[in-house]
């Protein structure tokens, strides 16, 4: 398992923690928040380790991974926001918060992560 997948998790109990101590619809943001998040960032950083040895088409797949994670961001915190029956299941503010926490924490650890898979591959 790759150093990201576990910091994830360990996000992911972080996460946990913090929402059970919220409670309510705040608890529930935040939960769905980092899941929702940190989903899509591991999708594109398997995605971008999956093509190690073509480090160019590594960088078209992290900028189309940003994007699928701008997507996620801006669809589930409007539809948070404005369609009632979800927004009585999670509070919008704590969904946009641990989003960006969990897609950005898998942004770099992803990022760093690949680099290292890129100079090894170089380097053979």
């Amino acid at each position: 398992m790759s150093r990201t997948s576990l910091g994830t998790l360990v996000g992911l109990a972080l996460a946990a923690l913090v929402a059970a101590g919220l409670g309510g619809r705040v608890g529930t943001g935040v939960v769905a928040g980092y899941l929702l998040g940190a989903s899509i960032g591991l999708v594109g950083f398997l995605w971008q380790r999956s093509l190690v040895a073509e480090p160019r088409k590594v960088l078209y797949a992290s900028v189309f991974s940003f994007l699928l994670k701008l997507l996620g961001l801006a669809a589930g915190t409007l539809a948070l926001r404005f369609v009632a029956a979800l927004g009585n299941l999670a509070d919008w503010r704590a969904f946009l918060f641990t989003y960006a926490v969990a897609a950005y924490l898998s942004l770099v650890g992803g990022a760093l992560e690949n680099r290292l898979a890129i100079r090894q591959e170089t380097a053979l």
